[in-house]
């Protein structure tokens, strides 16, 4: 990695350059933005860090037993997906399998942090529910099989692990049952707790490629569209620039469809829907997160039913 700090005519930047074999996303906010600035005010660094070797040897005390355990219980969650029912309708022939990447950006009007002021309900939680029903929706069924990710950290020293920490988890509902928002929300938030007790099975999630095609979500609390691209740093107003060096025509996640939610300092809420542009159109992106919008709206009245956002 490199860190350069320069001053130009029009002012002054750092600069931060990193393969991505070694860092994930979590690395960096941690790692480097928040302790650079830490640092940059003159404060000490105090929390010690966890070897990641000493993380290693403590991921492979693992018994036969769990581990099947941990298989089988992927195996369930996964079982029966379709890429014709547990994703948005395609509307691009497909049939050349010729892979290639689009992204949509969609600034949520139907919700702002304010309402989670006040509320036990955690925003990753409401969002990961709120993609499982917006995709049950648009494909017209009452199952839905998709992905989220974790940082991967467990607890505090964890955090300050430098390295590729990322986990993804397969998750799944089926709406079979009809119940309300509330009691929705409580199952999901009780399968993403539940998770880590199989974590250490997630190889076989991996090798297997059991989730390879499904939708896949993760939130994140980022700048994306935050004032403009304004961020503060050190009690300074502070620009981010994203520095694209080439184009890649390849890529190692050739993704159907990636949801990213991010929560900004301006208490909105940004998607940003990676996808696959041989399969999907720009229109269908657009339409999607419009259905994604209004899904958010109602389900911010808990005691609403299921059936009725998937019906409605």
């Amino acid at each position: 990695y490199r860190i350069y700090l320069f001053e130009t005519p029009s002012g002054k930047f750092g600069y931060l350059d990193f393969y991505h074999a070694m860092f994930d996303g979590f690395s960096t906010a941690i790692l480097f933005v928040r302790e650079f600035e830490q640092r940059y005010k003159g404060k000490k660094i105090t929390r010690e860090p966890l070897q990641y070797a000493d993380f290693i040897l403590d991921e492979m005390k693992v018994s036969p037993e769990e581990l099947a355990a941990g298989n089988k219980y992927w195996h369930d969650m996964t079982a029966g997906f379709d890429e014709k029912k547990h994703l948005p309708p395609a509307d691009l022939d497909n049939s050349e399998n010729a892979w290639k990447s689009n992204h949509l950006y969609f600034e949520f009007q139907n919700i702002s942090n304010s309402h989670f002021a006040d509320r036990v309900r955690k925003e990753h939680i409401f969002f990961l529910a709120a993609s499982m029903l917006a995709i049950a929706k648009t494909a017209g069924v009452k199952k839905s099989i998709m992905s989220w990710i974790h940082n991967g950290r467990m607890n505090a020293q964890e955090r300050r692990l430098l390295g590729i920490m990322l986990e993804q988890y397969p998750i799944s509902w089926n709406f079979e049952e009809d119940i309300t928002v509330a009691k929705f929300l409580d199952g999901v938030e009780e399968k993403v707790n539940f998770a880590p007790k199989y974590r250490r099975s997630l190889g076989t999630v991996y090798n297997e490629g059991l989730e390879d095609d499904c939708a896949t979500f993760i939130f994140q609390k980022g700048e994306l569209g935050a004032n403009d691209g304004i961020v503060k740093f050190a009690g300074t107003d502070t620009r981010l620039y994203n520095i694209d060096t080439f184009d890649n025509k390849y890529s190692a996640a050739e993704n159907t469809l990636d949801i990213e939610i991010n929560s900004t300092e301006d208490g909105n809420y940004y998607l940003e829907l990676d996808y696959d542009a041989s399969r999907y159109s720009e229109n269908a992106m657009k339409n999607f997160a419009e259905t994604f919008d209004k899904v958010v709206l109602q389900m911010q009245n808990e005691n609403k039913f299921v059936s009725d956002i998937l019906e409605g």
